[in-house]
């Protein structure tokens, strides 16, 4: 009976689960890790952990210190330590998620967050600030990744340049002096840049 309920548990309930569980470790201060594997964990209509839950509930401990981070980063009039408990660790729950989860799309992710501080939520204004908070890591990581891939091609353009022989790289082992060869509107032109070694 327990393998067929986490078959068929769905994603929505899975992140439920998953946000009960971190709660209550915060609380008890118990792992995860413990609550899933001495079953803890509340048995109640949701159903019980899957192979999604504990994926996000495991994942989330693990990456606590860098995901607070992000949150303290984006909400600059709320420090981690005064939001309540449950917005906070929606809040963890998704940016997890949206890190490391890369089937699920952010827009996704801010969605099933956003209901679960409706329902959830310590106030009517946990889901504003819960979709506040995640709307600015969303487009921070979207930037970051923007960034990295804009990185990322520059130096495979240097790269197939240098396979094509348009840049070379020679050193002259009696100056130390290291010569590159680019090209110029003229053709190609010499750059040399002095090393100095300390013996």
């Amino acid at each position: 009976m327990k393998n067929k309920q986490k078959m068929f548990q769905t994603r929505t309930a899975a992140r439920r689960k998953a946000l009960q569980m971190l709660y209550q470790s915060q609380i008890s201060e118990l792992s995860i890790h413990e609550i899933i594997h001495k079953e803890l964990y509340i048995q109640d209509e949701i159903g019980l952990p899957c192979e999604f839950t504990s994926m996000l509930a495991l994942g989330t401990e693990c990456n606590l210190h860098e995901i607070d981070d992000l949150i303290a980063k984006t909400s600059a009039n709320w420090s981690v330590e005064r939001m309540p408990l449950i917005d906070l660790n929606i809040l963890r729950l998704a940016v997890f998620e949206m890190i490391y989860v890369e089937d699920v799309p952010f827009s996704v992710t801010i969605n099933e967050a956003v209901e679960l501080a409706k329902d959830y939520g310590g106030d009517d204004l946990s889901s504003k600030f819960v979709n506040g908070v995640l709307g600015k890591i969303a487009k921070e990581l979207v930037d970051d990744a923007k960034q990295q891939q804009a990185t990322d091609n520059t130096s495979a353009d240097e790269y197939n340049r240098f396979l094509d022989g348009e840049f070379t790289i020679s050193q002259d082992p009696a100056t130390d002096n290291t010569s590159a060869d680019v090209p110029d509107s003229a053709g190609k032109s010499s750059i040399t840049a002095k090393s100095e070694v300390d013996v």
